[in-house]
């Protein structure tokens, strides 16, 4: 969903009658107006970014001022500074005049770091430095050139809170630095009753764009008009919320739009029809098991598969009966996410699709050291334990 602007009531592009955006609505009204860093988590295509766009333009004074956005995981050391914090005319090759940066861009309003998770330690320390001391000084500047800025941070991630406390390569001092208030925003899967008005809204916005742009006929003369799309079929919709939303509302809003161009088949239609909806090759199939409704399917080569077995009766060196669970779950995580990524060819976002991760959690989860697994003195066991993923 593209955010507009332009909006005299910005809480109304949060589309959805569900407790689940209406909580969403009330955390935003309460953290707007105030200059509280915000961090927003949530899933891919979830609205990170709109939710940021609404919090700046519901504040009274920085909604006058810039909203800049950045995606600070992508943002390399060598380059950080001259890109955060701008440069002066002649400071390296190529600099043929002054640039202000992102930051000093962002005075008076707001800065919305996206992909905060995984921006560089490098990077992290020059934030840490911003948020203690709000001075910019350009690359090639001198004291004449340092500025003091008033900006407000907002940053985004796709990890949760804790998740981002555990990550090694994360600065525990930065996370409570932009953390002052957390909105979770949760999956489509979470609030499918919200489905019906968010794929009314997509209907009505690609009306004209899509559905009704006149098509010349066989004769190549005359032109036939289309009627526009009122509303949805009540079996398109079920096989809409019967659907998981991998990629969420952004998912939904691709589906609906490519729905509409086949729609262009009846040009008398006034509703959008099942056989017009198209899931995406690169996403998953419609949910039909409980492995699908937590946010992925196993593939069929690893359903029965013993992954790992361990003597229920075996003793450990002191003699005593020990199951090392920690091991156990981390060996068990390990061997499905590389089994998965074998079967998807090294496709990781494919693989963490299908897992219902994101791709820094896949790396994450599928480190294992052997080396540390609990051996087992299987001496006196007769009965043994397998785990399998789908029996």
């Amino acid at each position: 969903m593209q955010y507009d602007a332009a909006s005299k009531d910005p809480l109304k592009q949060l589309i959805g009658a569900s407790r689940v955006i209406k909580d969403v609505k009330e955390m935003v009204q309460l953290v707007a107006p105030t200059d509280a860093r915000v961090m927003i988590t949530g899933e891919t295509g979830t609205g990170k970014t709109m939710v940021a766009n609404i919090i700046h333009d519901l504040h009274p004074q920085r909604k006058k001022h810039h909203f800049r956005r950045t995606n600070i995981g992508a943002l390399v050391p060598t380059l950080a500074q001259s890109q955060l914090y701008g440069h002066v005319a002649h400071a390296f090759t190529g600099a043929t005049k002054n640039n202000d940066g992102i930051v000093l861009e962002s005075d008076n309003g707001t800065l919305f770091l996206d992909e905060v998770a995984t921006a560089h330690p490098a990077v992290q320390i020059m934030l840490l430095n911003l948020l203690e001391i709000p001075v910019v000084n350009p690359v090639g500047g001198g004291v004449q050139d340092r500025k003091e800025v008033n900006i407000r941070i907002i940053s985004a991630t796709t990890q949760s809170p804790h998740e981002l406390l555990n990550l090694e390569s994360f600065r525990t001092e930065l996370f409570f630095r932009i953390s002052e208030y957390i909105i979770e925003l949760k999956p489509l899967r979470r609030r499918k009753e919200d489905i019906k008005l968010l794929a009314n809204h997509f209907i009505r916005e690609n009306n004209s764009g899509i559905r009704c742009p006149a098509m010349l006929t066989e004769d190549g003369k005359t032109s036939r008009r289309f009627s526009k799309i009122k509303d949805i079929a009540p079996d398109a919709l079920e096989l809409l919320e019967n659907y998981n939303w991998p990629g969420n509302v952004r998912e939904l809003e691709h589906v609906i739009r490519t729905a509409m161009v086949e729609s262009r088949k009846d040009h008398e239609a006034t509703t959008l029809k099942k056989e017009w909806i198209r899931f995406s090759n690169y996403t998953l199939e419609p949910a039909d098991s409980a492995a699908n409704a937590a946010g992925g399917v196993f593939p069929d080569s690893l359903k029965s598969k013993v992954l790992f077995s361990w003597d229920i009766n075996s003793v450990n060196a002191e003699g005593h009966k020990k199951i090392e669970l920690k091991q156990h779950v981390n060996r068990f995580r390990s061997e499905i996410c590389n089994h998965v990524l074998s079967e998807t060819h090294n496709n990781q976002s494919r693989t963490a699709k299908i897992l219902g991760i994101d791709t820094g959690s896949l790396a994450k989860y599928r480190q294992f050291d052997a080396s540390q697994e609990y051996r087992y003195n299987a001496n006196d066991g007769d009965r043994i334990c397998r785990v399998y993923v789908v029996k």
